[in-house]
């Protein structure tokens, strides 16, 4: 089994993770599509390495396991969180499992990114935000309100299915204003079109890194079980576009409910 330079010298010690996975050889061919080296052990109750010039992680076998709430975590610190995750930016998408949220300067000193693997662990990526002394990182505070995100995903909803779509919406329990940073959400209907109607969920956050908290949280995983059984009500999959404010203009009359 040959593993590259990444193994220790001799006598060396290592910290590493160790998580779960409801099928290595998914969460293998996962790995592998964005560029991280593989090396599978036995077959269904084996053992999987993955690595890359940064990391080194291993996956135990855990075919029981709920990825929405029995999954777990590891930190990575590097001294570049960019140039690390620069690679797989455009191999991921921002929502859905897995998927990968890029770097945002948080309020402790550290730049972080958020991959998610195939069973909802959650790998965070990180390094020192670093003044420009070059010597001692830097601890700010969100500036709420300044750089306001707003989180859309759009769905083609199959004709006929509009009134269950709604329906769920309606229903599901979002918890969204459980988190600190969450401003406003809307379901909004779009035009019809041929085979479908386009419906868009608009949610708007103090900032970005409030929108990335929310990603990461019970709340989130929550509001998304049982998400993938709905997936015949609309055609593909959901298209997520992210938005951060750079001109604002409001009425300074009280806003009006629409009928």
């Amino acid at each position: 089994m040959e593993l590259g330079p990444h193994d220790p010298a001799e006598g060396g010690t290592r910290v590493i993770p160790r998580l779960p996975s409801r099928d290595l050889k998914r969460t293998a061919a996962f790995f592998g599509r964005i560029g991280f080296n593989t090396v599978l052990i036995g077959h269904d109750d084996g053992y999987l390495i993955v690595r890359r010039a940064w990391a080194e992680i291993h996956y135990r076998p855990e075919p029981a396991m709920d990825p929405l709430t029995t999954a777990e975590s590891c930190y990575i610190r590097l001294a570049d969180a960019d140039a690390a995750v620069a690679p797989l930016l455009p191999l991921l998408p921002l929502t859905g499992m897995p998927r990968l949220i890029p770097p945002a300067n948080r309020a402790w000193g550290m730049r972080e990114a958020n991959l998610f693997d195939p069973d909802n662990n959650l790998l965070i990526i990180g390094a020192p935000v670093v003044a420009p002394s070059g010597r001692e990182p830097i601890h700010q505070q969100p500036q709420e309100g300044l750089s306001m995100f707003i989180a859309m995903n759009r769905f083609k909803v199959v004709k006929g299915q509009e009134e269950t779509f709604e329906r769920i919406w309606s229903t599901r329990k979002t918890r969204l204003d459980e988190m600190e940073g969450f401003m406003a959400f809307h379901l909004l209907k779009g035009p019809e079109k041929e085979g479908y109607t386009l419906y868009s969920s608009h949610t708007t956050w103090a900032s970005r890194e409030r929108f990335v908290d929310w990603t990461r949280s019970e709340q989130f995983r929550e509001s998304h079980k049982g998400a993938g059984g709905h997936s015949g009500l609309y055609l593909g999959h959901p298209e997520f576009e992210g938005f951060e404010t750079v001109l604002s203009e409001s009425s300074a009359r009280t806003s009006i409910a629409a009928e």
